[in-house]
């Protein structure tokens, strides 16, 4: 079966819970390449009352805050384009600004992996293909390290059958692991990469060949690896043990170190997922709240789990830390809908949307797959009704002129106008506006 390119952007926005989840743990990406950092904690817990109420800005309010708070970032939109299709999304970028994703060929064609260096997209193919009745293969990049090393998966055959691969040298290389679906989430510098294998969802690492199941948490069932980083440190989620008078196996957040798997517990529900991981062993995912209404993104920095809130709407989640600590991901902005890309830094979660030059006139981005120590992002947004990977680079306020400086003014006014010619377009308004009506 040929995996289009929405079926794979059902990673990137989604209309649920599991929709969200499924995005972070497909779109995050993997640690920086810092010093290695003191071995983290394993102390494990809920929020604090000082994180309950995280600090978040809708569009207009980051656009502002840039005004205030000089450390604030502003960003320009690269547009990563297609392979002659209508829609691709970006996965993970590395410290060097190289990015990896999938993008759609043309002609209603199926999704390509891609490399991006800079100069346009490269094609890195497809494993060899049992050819059906399915139509042609695609290909997904998930991961990608500081040499350029890049994993995700393949289509080998019918009835979604996919394996996890390796890019390296210009060489696209099957994994030996067996399994009809295995997914490469991440690989790190020094070559290892996770990922799972379908059957019963069961997390792996590979490494020169060979590769080692990681198990669950005590009474689990199940796991999934979704990050590594360069300390071979790894996280994703595991069932467990269900607590008296729980009926299923709760899914938690986990770190594997040293070859043990150790809980990140949740911020008070019975879920939590960990999406990626940084060099210091600090890990950002999404966690339910308590009651699992909804779920929250979170950061685990060894010692305990913080919430990190919301854009305004019931979910978010966070796919990527770099080593300063910055998490970006998605949040929905009403309810459980309408999802935004957002950079939580310092304490506050802006809205990425509000933080773009003029570049960005025409975008609104919808979630941010991963960030690098350079403060560069990418993931996945709408530009002309096209669903498109995006490239943010960090710019100088002075060089630009865009949305934080007017942009938000503008539309604000246009709106006013737009509501008073509605009014002017009956008698009864337009006398009580006879001035402003005039002026019309």
């Amino acid at each position: 079966m040929v995996m289009d390119i929405q079926s794979v952007l059902a990673r990137c926005v989604g209309a649920s819970v599991l929709a969200l989840a499924a995005v972070l743990a497909g779109c995050g990406g993997g640690g920086g390449d810092e010093a290695l950092a003191a071995s983290a904690s394993t102390t494990t817990g809920a929020a604090t009352a000082a994180d309950a109420a995280p600090e978040a800005l809708d569009a207009r309010a980051s656009a502002l805050a840039v005004r205030k708070n000089p450390t604030t970032p502003v960003y320009r939109v690269t547009d990563l384009g297609t392979f002659g299709g209508t829609s691709s999304a970006a996965y993970a970028i590395n410290e060097i600004g190289q990015v990896v994703g999938t993008a759609a060929l043309a002609g209603n064609g199926p999704s390509h992996a891609f490399l991006y260096n800079g100069s346009g997209l490269q094609d890195l193919g497809v494993l060899p293909f049992s050819a059906g009745d399915w139509g042609p293969p695609s290909s997904a990049a998930h991961g990608i390290n500081n040499r350029g090393q890049v994993t995700g998966n393949s289509e080998v055959g019918d009835f979604g059958t996919y394996h996890a691969f390796l890019y390296s040298w210009g060489s696209l290389q099957e994994l030996a692991i067996g399994g009809s679906y295995v997914d490469g989430s991440d690989i790190n510098d020094r070559g290892q990469i996770v990922g799972t294998r379908a059957e019963h969802d069961q997390a792996f690492v590979w490494e020169d060949g060979a590769f080692q199941l990681l198990g669950t948490l005590p009474g689990g069932r199940d796991s999934q690896a979704h990050a590594i980083n360069n300390r071979g440190q790894i996280t994703g989620v595991s069932s467990k043990a269900p607590s008296a008078g729980q009926a299923a196996l709760p899914d938690h957040a986990f770190l594997y170190s040293n070859g043990v798997m150790r809980d990140l517990g949740t911020l008070g529900g019975t879920m939590s997922n960990g999406f990626d991981i940084n060099t210091k062993g600090w890990v950002t995912g999404m966690s339910a709240l308590p009651g699992d209404a909804v779920t929250h993104a979170f950061l685990h920095d060894g010692k305990k789990m913080r919430d990190l809130g919301t854009l305004g709407g019931e979910i978010s989640g966070g796919s990527a830390v770099n080593d300063m600590g910055q998490v970006v991901g998605s949040s929905y902005t009403t309810g459980f809908e309408n999802p935004h890309a957002f950079i939580w830094n310092e304490g506050v979660m802006y809205d990425l949307n509000g933080l773009l030059d003029d570049s960005g006139d025409a975008w609104t981005l919808i979630g941010a797959a991963d960030i690098n120590g350079r403060g560069q992002i990418v993931g996945t947004g709408m530009i002309n009704g096209q669903l498109h990977g995006y490239l943010l680079t960090p710019v100088a306020k002075e060089q630009h002129k865009g949305r934080w400086s007017g942009r938000e003014w503008r539309l604000a006014v246009t709106a006013a106008l737009n509501n008073l010619r509605t009014h002017c377009g009956s008698a009864a308004g337009a006398a009580l506006f006879p001035n402003k009506c005039k002026a019309l």
